[in-house]
């Protein structure tokens, strides 16, 4: 096994937690290297070590609801203590991201369990009165149930206010360089003691892709809105934000904040599941924005096949929202950029689009040169280096090229880069190292990351440390092809103690696996791809 990843297998387990893809130890005479420098020794910074630890609950990715609630105390909390100026942009981002989650949730409990007949209906006419007087019944429960929770609608709605006026401030100190808005956190604190309904308090909360995955930012969903109000600048327009959940929960506020503080006076949002149908009280906000010919911007995360945009597009319609006053907004991901080519897409060909293409990304950004240099400088000062110089070098290109060609391009590839760096310490002896840099997530979607590369130190390249959703590791060149050591048994016997050191140090209190959707635990689907190289087939693997 080897550092350099050598399989697409390789690249699978090590997605999983954000990490190179490893084998032995970086220390293990099993990784032969192309140059004398050994690795790095373990030196993290302890300013990360003591802040992430202290948010080891991030391993967990689906919490409860009770449990988010308590993280968002936390966090709210930590930003009153004297910190560095990134531990506070950290923990305003984790603000924003389980406030959201929260929100997500209480959406979901609210609307309760739902259906979307329409289309059932289409395909086959002959049911579609069973179909409508389905969807009567299902109406007059979910009124019912709106009544019941008429007291959690209205915390949802104060927790709303709260949330756009967080936002709107935390934008603005972005603005003027502040680490911290004036305003926001204490109210959204403040409205955390009301007592929540034990089924929704034991919910398990949804992870958002593109926070998690797919490389994406709160800094690209206000780029989005940025780039709507150039393509639509009537600022006395009504406007409502459709988010599709789960992304759209993250976007929709964002959004609806963004566009506010641009000067559009009317602007209102509403989250929704098409696949389960709409709700009443989504379906009252959709009539309310036809019936004053308002403009309706359905927000979500990057589109794979276009069916869920067009159910809800139709949806739209269907309520009253003229098919010309829809507007599409989303970033587009690299692996898809043709999302709309498919037939899927055809009831979609009047509905305009703004997009944000995968080079504006934020991160695009950040692994830029430009933006690495500052922060790999930093890691290399702590450990007692006098010079750092990053350097665009033949050896960086062929790593990177390397890379690139072992990585699968899928929905969950991560954006990642080798760099050339170098070095002289305090008495002007140079060195050349290399360093990758890789996309982990975004807040405390990404610490997971960093806590196993900590904690499963003696198996994966040295660790620089983790900066704003960046993992930076050592890369430790190897020679090719990369030959697997003749002593199979040591080599078994180190990926068991491998897989041991995780059960030991990463294992979580609850299994969330019986609570979540089984169409995406995916952990037995990675591990028969990554050992049907071996056996074939991913049936016999399995």
């Amino acid at each position: 096994m080897s550092q350099t990843p050598g399989t697409r297998g390789d690249l699978l387990r090590a997605s999983a937690e954000g990490l190179p893809a490893v084998g032995g130890s970086a220390r293990s005479p099993a990784m032969v290297v192309e140059h004398a420098v050994p690795p790095l020794p373990r030196a993290l910074m302890d300013a990360e070590s003591r802040f992430y630890r202290r948010r080891a609950w991030c391993l967990d990715a689906f919490p409860t609801v009770a449990e988010a609630i308590g993280r968002l105390r936390e966090e709210i909390s930590s930003l009153e203590g004297a910190q560095e100026r990134w531990q506070i942009k950290e923990a305003l981002v984790n603000v924003f991201l389980l406030s959201c989650a929260v929100a997500d949730a209480v959406d979901d409990h609210l609307a309760g369990e739902g259906y979307d007949f329409s289309r059932v209906a289409a395909v086959v006419p002959v049911l579609r009165p069973l179909a409508s007087a389905v969807e009567r019944v299902l109406a007059v429960a979910g009124r019912r149930r709106a009544r019941r929770l008429a007291g959690l609608q209205a915390w949802r709605c104060a927790w709303d206010a709260a949330l756009q006026r967080f936002l709107q401030a935390w934008m603005a100190a972005g603005e003027h360089g502040a680490a911290a808005p004036a305003v926001g956190p204490a109210e959204l604190a403040a409205l955390l003691g009301r007592e929540m309904p034990a089924e929704l308090g034991a919910r398990r909360t949804k992870v958002p892709a593109a926070f998690r995955t797919q490389d994406l930012t709160h800094h690209d969903v206000v780029e989005m809105a940025a780039r709507f109000a150039t393509a639509f600048p009537d600022r006395r327009r009504a406007i409502l934000v459709v988010g599709l959940r789960t992304a759209g929960s993250y976007f929709a506020p964002l959004v609806r904040a963004s566009l506010a503080r641009g000067g559009y006076g009317d602007v209102t949002a509403v989250t929704l599941r098409p696949k389960k149908g709409i709700a009443p009280r989504e379906q009252a906000a959709i009539a309310r924005c036809g019936a004053r010919g308002g403009l309706a911007i359905v927000v979500d995360e990057p589109a794979f096949t276009g069916n869920t945009l067009t159910r809800t597009v139709d949806g739209l319609r269907r309520a009253g929202v003229a098919g010309g006053d829809i507007v599409i907004l989303m970033p587009v991901h690299p692996t898809w950029r043709d999302w709309n080519r498919g037939y899927e897409c055809l009831p979609l060909a009047s509905t305009a689009a703004v997009t944000l293409e995968p080079e504006a990304w934020h991160k695009r950004r950040r692994l830029e040169m430009e933006s690495v240099g500052p922060q790999v400088e930093e890691y290399f000062r702590a450990r007692g280096y006098a010079a750092t110089t990053l350097v665009a070098s033949p050896s960086a290109e062929r790593f990177n090229r390397r890379l690139q060609h072992f990585s699968e391009e899928k929905f969950h590839t991560r954006l990642k880069r080798v760099y050339e760096v170098r070095l002289r310490d305090h008495e002007g002896r140079p060195e050349t190292r290399y360093v990758l840099a890789k996309s982990v997530g975004w807040g405390w979607l990404g610490y997971h990351a960093f806590l196993a590369a900590e904690a499963l130190a003696d198996f994966v390249p040295p660790v620089l440390g983790l900066r704003e959703g960046v993992l930076y590791t050592e890369w430790l060149p190897q020679k090719e092809p990369v030959s697997i050591p003749a002593d199979r048994a040591a080599l078994v016997g180190r990926a068991a103690s491998y897989v041991a050191a995780r059960v030991r140090s990463l294992r979580l209190e609850t299994d969330p696996g019986p609570h979540l959707d089984a169409r995406n635990q995916k952990g037995l689907e990675l591990l028969a791809t990554a050992l049907s190289g071996a056996y074939g087939l991913k049936p016999v693997a399995v």
